[in-house]
């Protein structure tokens, strides 16, 4: 594909190694979808991290996650995303964690969802937030601190806010990237992906595998690929980001 030669080449022209990494969003929705995700991204060698909506753990995808954890080890890791991703903005946009509650509301339902994963996956799951709609506020990450997470992912560009120590690991590249609400196309991702892996040091790629169709699952094994042969992408989870130090490190460009 003519679109990927290009970005290929634009990689591989890069003075200094990228890393990149794969948050997948909505776990607890389309269970079957997500396995077809674990697999495609397990047979192209790459993390997968996946945000798991509390709320929606019920005994099915519970043993579902079981059964991925089992198969795919070490390069499939979960954390939380949100509590129920429910609205609680009355007005504006979507938000579960917004300016329309407080900071004892948003921590009684953070808290609730950790204990809940916690019960569920035990050291499966990694100190990492990821809010629904990628919007919360300061008091977020104060109640994120507070119960001992480590790290929160939002999308490039978002509001800035007090993150109280925690690591920001935020996402620049949406697989599902729209304008007007009308998606892309191929060769327009191609350029919007292009702008990020050589403006970044470490950039995150945002799927939502309920909305992967075969055709996107096809580009995206390609576009790992591309990447990969590029001999300048290393691909890890976010966890080991945060450990690496990576971001800090970087400054004004990672992950933007």
């Amino acid at each position: 594909m003519r679109n990927l030669d290009a970005l290929g080449a634009a990689l591989a022209a890069r003075s200094e190694p990228l890393i990149v990494f794969f948050r997948d969003d909505d776990a607890g929705w389309a269970d079957d979808k997500l396995s077809i995700l674990c697999e495609t991204m397990s047979e192209a060698g790459v993390d997968l991290d996946v945000a798991v909506i509390p709320a929606a753990l019920d005994s099915s995808t519970a043993t579902n996650i079981a059964r991925l954890s089992r198969q795919f080890a070490t390069k499939l890791n979960f954390h939380q995303h949100g509590y129920a991703h429910s609205n609680h903005q009355a007005e504006g946009r979507n938000c579960e964690f917004g300016s329309d509650r407080d900071i004892e509301q948003q921590r009684r339902d953070i808290g609730l969802g950790q204990r809940r994963l916690q019960d569920t996956l035990g050291t499966l799951l990694d100190p990492v937030f990821t809010p629904p709609w990628n919007r919360c506020t300061g008091d977020t990450c104060k109640a994120l601190a507070e119960l001992d997470f480590r790290a929160i992912s939002r999308i490039a560009g978002s509001t800035n806010i007090e993150h109280f120590g925690l690591t920001d690991i935020s996402v620049a590249i949406d697989w599902q990237k729209k304008r007007r609400g009308v998606p892309i196309t191929w060769s327009e991702f191609c350029q919007y992906a292009q702008h990020y892996l050589l403006n970044s040091d470490v950039v995150g790629v945002m799927l939502h595998h309920e909305h992967l169709s075969d055709s996107d699952l096809s580009r995206l094994r390609r576009f790992i690929a591309c990447l990969r042969d590029s001999g300048k992408v290393g691909f890890r989870s976010m966890l080991q980001i945060v450990d690496s130090g990576d971001l800090e490190q970087k400054g004004d460009r990672k992950c933007n």
